[in-house]
């Protein structure tokens, strides 16, 4: 019996992988260089966090177009009808002539490569290319966002403690790309959102809580895909081991891409994945039958129309799946 098959991780060489500065800064490497990750390539002066403000927002003092006032933290900007704005970090209220915007005072914003690999293209004062080797890990189903930052796993991603870790565990979370749990609902979505997350990933959701996501423009990837589907072990595992990485979250291509050293490449290559392949015993599968879809186990026996299951439950019993409720997993 043939059926299809499903490798979530890929790997491959000479991928370009570009780091941008988000404003007009300086870039400090030449073509040909070689880079680690925490290597130096530019820096800009840039506000990281800002409020547009509504149309009929008064400021507290006058100021000209072109202009900009200077406030603290928690104090007055200005009014609302009679509700009072308040400044919720250090920064600059500026005004363009039309539009009133409230900015964080500009800090020094330094860009690291994120990747182990060799600049191919430097765009004066603003980007670098950069030719290296990366594990893609492949969505089910994802948002149509870029975003980019430290990878972050939970120790214990389980249903009960996914809110608890997003505030208690996670202490700076802007910007970072976060495995936000197993099987996450629409409150832990719109928690990691209202947080400042760069990215989600999880290992399956709801429609309601992807639908969330999708109409508030926020980097979700979801593993496995809607209802209870359990992750493949190797998947979580080799996000636990990139944990701290620089990762890059491209929801329109439905990949998480990671930067690995050459040497990680040489040990992993990847000779590809076959489409479909027969089923044998000791084949790892994913389940789609009614009472243990998203199920993963492991092949017993094959039978005409059907494979025999063995699943990790207390009584190791050996089920019955099918064709075609089940793909089998490549490692």
């Amino acid at each position: 019996m043939y059926v299809p098959v499903l490798k979530k991780i890929h790997t491959s060489i000479n991928t370009l992988v570009e780091r941008a500065l988000p404003v007009s800064g300086a870039i400090y490497v030449k073509p040909g260089v070689e880079l680690r990750p925490f290597d130096k390539v530019g820096d800009c002066l840039f506000s990281h966090q800002m409020m547009p403000l509504p149309d009929k927002f008064k400021p507290k003092k006058k100021i000209v177009p072109g202009g900009r006032e200077n406030f603290r933290r928690d104090s007055v900007v200005g009014h609302l009808a009679r509700e009072r704005i308040i400044a919720p970090f250090d920064g600059d209220l500026v005004f363009d002539g039309e539009v009133y915007v409230f900015k964080e005072i500009e800090k020094k914003h330094s860009l690291l490569s994120g990747v182990w690999g060799t600049v191919s293209e430097v765009i004066p004062s603003m980007s670098v290319l950069i030719k290296t080797q990366v594990a893609d890990i492949a969505f089910a189903l994802a948002t149509p966002v870029v975003a980019s930052g430290e990878m972050v796993i939970f120790p214990n991603p389980t249903e009960i403690l996914e809110e608890y870790y997003l505030e208690s565990f996670l202490k700076n979370p802007l910007g970072k790309v976060v495995y936000i749990g197993n099987y996450v609902k629409e409150d832990v979505v719109e928690k990691a959102h209202k947080l400042g997350i760069g990215a989600a990933i999880c290992g399956s959701t709801t429609k309601k809580a992807f639908d969330y996501a999708l109409k508030n423009k926020f980097g979700l990837g979801v593993i496995s895909g809607y209802g209870k589907m359990q992750v493949p072990s190797s998947v979580y595992n080799y996000l636990s081991k990139i944990s701290y990485r620089q990762v890059f979250f491209e929801g329109e291509r439905s990949i998480l891409r990671v930067p690995i050293p050459l040497e990680e490449f040489m040990q992993n290559n990847d000779k590809g994945c076959v489409l479909i392949k027969e089923v044998l015993p000791a084949d790892k599968v994913q389940v789609f039958q009614k009472n243990y879809f998203g199920n993963i186990g492991t092949v017993d026996r094959v039978g005409e129309n059907s494979i025999f299951v063995r699943f990790k439950t207390e009584d190791k019993s050996v089920i019955e799946i099918l064709s075609p409720n089940f793909f089998i997993l490549q490692d």
